[in-house]
C-alpha cells in the first residue's frame, strides 16, 4: 500500500475532463458513493471542496529568506551565519533530517545530509533566538505537483545526481508549476516539502496567478512518507502506523465560499412599460443594432416588442451589446439540428449543448432568441461554464434585463443549461396557455395545423385565436 496512491485513489480529488471544478449536480453517482466511503474511513481525508486543485509541495523555488545570521558575532567580529534552529530554515532542516533517516540508500542519505543547513553553535539568549526565528520573506515560491493538471508529467522522482554533483534532487523539477504564497498566515509558518495543499489560479481560463489557497496536511510524518515515496522508498512500517491512527487535526480542509442560491426573479414590468422600452429601442441612435432587423423580421410579432425592450434595457442599464444568433427555425431546420447533433461527422454541437435540440422548441414559433452579450470592456459571454461561469451572466445585468421584460432565461434550467437563450413562455402562461413548455408549443402548432389552408406561418400564428381554442 502507498500513501501517495491512497491520496490519489479518490475520484473527488481528480479534476474532470475539462479541468474545471463542477458543482454538485455534475458529480457522478460513482463519485458520490466513493466520497461517502472515504468520508466514513476518515472524515477529514481528501474530499473535494470545490475551491481549487490539490497539489504536493516538491521544493521551495525561492524561500524568500535573506542570508541567515544568528545575531551573534564570531571571535573575529564577523556575523555568525549558521542557520537558525527555529523559523523557516530550521523547520526545513528538521524535515530533511527526518527524511534522510528513512532512506536506505547510503549515497542518497549522504546527499540529503549534505544539503541540510548546519546546526548553530552555542546557546541563543532570548533576543538572539527571536532574531534567529525572524522570516525575511519576499516572493516565496513553491515548486508543486498538481496530479490532475500535470498529466503530461510523470510523478515526481527524487534521485542522486551523477558525480561531480552531490546531494539529492527532483528529476526535471523545472517542468513542474510554480506557486506563490501570498497569505500572511501561511508565510508565518511554511509547510514542509511533501505537504498536501490546495492551490488555484487567479485566472483559470488563462491559468495564470497560481497561489496557495489552503494547507490540507502539513503533518511531518505525512510529508516524510510522501517524500520517501518520491524517492522510491515505501516504508511499510510507517504506513501501517500512520493508517492505524491518522493524527487528530492532521487534515484541514477549507470549505471555500458558500454556494449562494441564484438571485430571485424581479417582478416583470407592465406590458405598457415594455412597449415604452421597445419604442426607446427604435429611437435610440446610440444603441448598437447591427444584424438585429433580419432576425426581428422572422420573430413572432407578439414577441418583437419584448425582445426590443430586453435589448434596450440591457444597453441602457449595463451598456451590453446584444448579438442575435438565431430566432425562427422551420420544422425542417429543427429536424436537421436534431439529426446532426453530436454525430461523429459533426461532433461540434456536443461542445456547446448538454442535450439535443428539442422537437418542441419555441424557435419553431419564432418565440425564442439565441444571443451573446458583449460587456463594455469588449468581453463576449459564451455558453460553456468553462468559458463563462454562471455568476458572470448574473453580474453582467443580462439576466435582470430578461426578467424585467418577462422573458424566460435558459441559464436557470436545471436539466439543460442554456444561458444564451430567452423565450416567450412566461407571457404565454399569462395568456392562459399551458405552463409546460412542450405542452404550449405542441398545442399551438397543432392548432395551426388543424387550421389547414387558413393557417399562418408558425412564426405568425394569431395567439388570440389559438388561446380561444386551446385554453
Amino acid at each position: 500500500m502507498s500513501l501517495l496512491n491512497w491520496v490519489l485513489n479518490d475520484e473527488t480529488s481528480q479534476v474532470y475532463g475539462s479541468d474545471i471544478n463542477y458543482d454538485l449536480r455534475d458529480v457522478s453517482v460513482g463519485a458520490a458513493i466513493q466520497t461517502q466511503a472515504v468520508s466514513e474511513f476518515s472524515p477529514q481525508a481528501f474530499t473535494h471542496n470545490g475551491i481549487g486543485f490539490k497539489a504536493f509541495i516538491l521544493a521551495y523555488e525561492n524561500r524568500g529568506v535573506a542570508p541567515a545570521t544568528t545575531g551573534r558575532k564570531n571571535e573575529n567580529g564577523s556575523s555568525e551565519s549558521a542557520a537558525p534552529t527555529l523559523g523557516t530554515v530550521g523547520k526545513i532542516r528538521g524535515i530533511l533530517g527526518a527524511f534522510a533517516k528513512s532512506v536506505d540508500d547510503t549515497a542518497l542519505r549522504a546527499g540529503i545530509e549534505a544539503i541540510r543547513p548546519e546546526s548553530p553553535n552555542g546557546t541563543d539568549n532570548p533576543k538572539e533566538q527571536a532574531l534567529s526565528e525572524a522570516h525575511f520573506l519576499n516572493n516565496i515560491k513553491l515548486k508543486i505537483w498538481i496530479p490532475t493538471l500535470d498529466k503530461h508529467i510523470k510523478a515526481p522522482e527524487i534521485y542522486s545526481p551523477e558525480p561531480p554533483l552531490v546531494g539529492a534532487a527532483i528529476r526535471d523539477l523545472h517542468l513542474y508549476q510554480s506557486c506563490t504564497i501570498l497569505d500572511e498566515q501561511h508565510l508565518q509558518s511554511l509547510p514542509p516539502p511533501g505537504s498536501l495543499i490546495m492551490v488555484d489560479y487567479e485566472n483559470r481560463q488563462m491559468r495564470t496567478g497560481l497561489t496557495l489557497k489552503s494547507i490540507i496536511c502539513r503533518d511531518a510524518t505525512f510529508a516524510r512518507i510522501i517524500m520517501s515515496e518520491f524517492a522510491g522508498v515505501v516504508d511499510n512500517r510507517a504506513l501501517a502506523s500512520y493508517f492505524s491512527e491518522i493524527p487528530g487535526g492532521a487534515f484541514d480542509l477549507a470549505t471555500g465560499d458558500p454556494i449562494l442560491p441564484a438571485p430571485p426573479r424581479e417582478p416583470a414590468l407592465t406590458p405598457d412599460k415594455i412597449l415604452e422600452l421597445a419604442t426607446n429601442y427604435d429611437s435610440d441612435i446610440t444603441l448598437p443594432k447591427a444584424g438585429h432587423q433580419v432576425h426581428l423580421n422572422v420573430m413572432h410579432p407578439e414577441m418583437v416588442p419584448y425582445a426590443k425592450a430586453f435589448m434596450f434595457k440591457a444597453w441602457s442599464d449595463s451598456q451590453l451589446t446584444i448579438t442575435i444568433n438565431s430566432v425562427y427555425r422551420t420544422p425542417t431546420e429543427q429536424a436537421d439540428l436534431i439529426a446532426d447533433w453530436g454525430t461523429d461527422a459533426n461532433p461540434g454541437p456536443r461542445l456547446f449543448a448538454s442535450a439535443k435540440p428539442s422537437p418542441s422548441s419555441f424557435h419553431l414559433l419564432g418565440m425564442a432568441m439565441d444571443f451573446n452579450p458583449t460587456l463594455p470592456n469588449g468581453l463576449m459571454l459564451h455558453k460553456p461554464k468553462s468559458v463563462t461561469p454562471t455568476s458572470a451572466w448574473y453580474n453582467s445585468g443580462v439576466v435582470a434585463a430578461a426578467d424585467a421584460v418577462n422573458l424566460e432565461w435558459g441559464g436557470r434550467w436545471p436539466t439543460w443549461y442554456d444561458p444564451i437563450h430567452i423565450d416567450f413562455r412566461n407571457v404565454l402562461v399569462d395568456l392562459g396557455f399551458p405552463t409546460a413548455k412542450n405542452g404550449a408549443v405542441r398545442k399551438i402548432l397543432k392548432f395551426n395545423e388543424d387550421a389547414g389552408a387558413a393557417s399562418s406561418a408558425p412564426n405568425n400564428i394569431d395567439l388570440t385565436q389559438a388561446a380561444s381554442v386551446i385554453v
